[in-house]
């Protein structure tokens, strides 16, 4: 069964109790211009900045 982060940290975590450490994550240096819409896309579908 696979289960998805965010539902792993509400299962886990007491509301309220999670503060993430990091930063945004950075835009990787030297990618094109599909795949730079594609992270955008993941970005806004998913609320997430990271995998």
């Amino acid at each position: 069964m696979h289960v998805r982060a965010r539902d792993l940290i509400d299962r886990v975590l007491d509301a309220g109790s999670f503060t993430a450490w990091h930063d945004p994550m950075p835009e990787p240096a030297h990618i094109d211009a599909a795949y730079a819409a594609d992270l955008h896309a993941a970005r806004e579908r998913t609320g997430l900045d990271e995998a």
